[in-house]
């Protein structure tokens, strides 16, 4: 194996000191994280660490789930146990 990704669940783990702790471990290839129009936080401390080190960022839920698609367009378009009905 060359190389592991990485997925949202594991981006907690790997950030720490401006650095990517798994990377210093086993060479990471990717790491997939929620990016979107409403969710920009990668942009403070998770892009310039990815680019840094060479690692293929991948935008999860980039149109928002679902929110910019156009499919939602009240609350009730939600499902009942949705979390964004709060």
């Amino acid at each position: 194996m060359k190389a592991i990704s990485c997925c949202e669940e594991c981006e907690r783990c790997v950030l720490r000191d401006g650095s990517v702790m798994a990377h210093a471990v086993h060479p990471v290839a990717a790491l997939q994280t929620e990016y979107s129009l409403l969710e920009r936080d990668p942009e403070v401390d998770l892009l310039p660490v990815t680019r840094e080190l060479g690692i293929a960022f991948v935008a999860c839920s980039p149109l928002s789930r679902r929110l910019l698609t156009g499919t939602i367009r009240r609350e009730d378009d939600l499902d009942a146990s949705d979390w964004r009905r709060d």
